[in-house]
This record gives C-alpha cells, sequence and structure tokens, in this order.
C-alpha cells in the first residue's frame, strides 16, 4: 500500500527512479496499491485561495484551468502507471481511505506460486 497526494514526473532523475522502482517491485513480484491520500479534490475555476488570482486572460481562455488541472492530473496518472505496471490498482477520488487497502485484502487473499526446479545439478555453474 503506497498512501501518496502524487508524484511528481519531473526530471530525468526522478523518471528513471521511477522505473527503477517499479523494475524492482517486478522483479521482486510485489504488487503497489496506491491510494491518493487526497481523496475527493475539487478545483474551483481559477484556484483557490492558497494562489494570488492570475493575470491577463488566462482565467477566460481557460488555459489558467487547464494548467491547474494538469498539475493536479500528472502526479495522479504517475500513481495509476506505478501500480498497473506492478499488478496493483490505483484508488482516486475518494475519501473512503479503507477502500483502498479492502482492494489489496481482497485481491490477496488467494494466490498461487509456479515454480520449476531442473534436475540436473551442476552445470553451467
Amino acid at each position: 500500500m503506497y498512501f501518496s497526494s502524487g508524484i511528481q514526473k519531473t526530471g530525468v532523475e526522478n523518471e528513471s527512479q521511477i522505473k527503477a522502482t517499479v523494475n524492482a517491485a517486478v522483479r521482486s513480484n510485489v504488487a503497489i496499491y496506491s491510494v491518493d491520500a487526497r481523496g475527493l479534490v475539487a478545483t474551483p475555476p481559477g484556484g483557490d485561495a492558497s494562489q494570488a488570482s492570475s493575470r491577463g486572460t488566462g482565467i477566460i481562455s481557460g488555459t489558467k484551468q487547464q494548467g491547474l488541472r494538469n498539475s493536479f492530473m500528472i502526479p495522479r496518472k504517475t500513481l495509476a502507471t506505478i501500480s498497473a505496471d506492478t499488478g496493483g490498482k490505483v484508488m482516486l477520488d475518494t475519501n473512503d481511505l479503507t477502500m483502498g487497502i479492502r482492494q489489496a485484502q481482497e485481491d490477496i487473499k488467494s494466490y498461487y506460486i509456479l515454480g520449476y526446479y531442473s534436475q540436473e545439478r551442476g552445470r553451467g555453474r
């Protein structure tokens, strides 16, 4: 279970770290279940009181709202990608954080392991 408000995918170093984390999880048979800890979020047009209001025509043309939407959605897409690439699931747009835990419990309730052991020992070692 990974509770987060999203992961910024900026910079080559960060992207390569995300890929390395996914690869390590896949090699270890670890599924990552991501939960967006922000819950259900509503963004008012033009932003909220945490920032100064925009200047120019951005509020009228929609570019301001599109920028706010992108800054909100990109970290969520990264959570979704990490979960999907490792075989887990992502929980978004809910204020019930236990839903993610219940989903993970349900998914790991039963599983199987398939293995192969060669009868020839010592060859190639």
